[in-house]
């Protein structure tokens, strides 16, 4: 059983039998999501994808070991980043750092 939450409702479904309305539904929320903050997503998640590369190239085994880690890391910042998008209706790096800061 698969949990499917949006800004509408949420939904309980099997991901087996899914409607593609659900499916046509959750990219639709997404796609308005990147709307909102195109380029600064964009870059955001590019260099979340060229930083653990530059790591990577660091002498093995602690390059390749010290990359996945901090891939895992900025992976983990973008959920907190998109939802405060969503429900700001806008994307401050500046905000988003001190509001992290100050969760700590």
């Amino acid at each position: 059983m698969t949990t499917t939450t949006s800004t509408v409702n949420t939904l309980k479904l099997d991901s087996t039998n899914a409607p593609f309305s659900d499916a046509a539904l959750w990219l639709k929320e997404g796609w308005g999501l990147f709307k909102k903050a195109p380029f600064k997503l964009f870059l955001l998640m590019t260099l979340f994808a060229i930083l653990p590369g530059l790591v990577q190239l660091l002498p093995a085994p602690i390059g390749l070991t010290l990359s996945k880690w901090l891939a895992l890391i900025l992976m983990a910042t973008v959920w907190p980043l998109l939802f405060n998008l969503n429900n700001q209706r806008g994307f401050s790096f500046k905000h988003n750092a001190t509001v992290l800061v100050h969760s700590v």
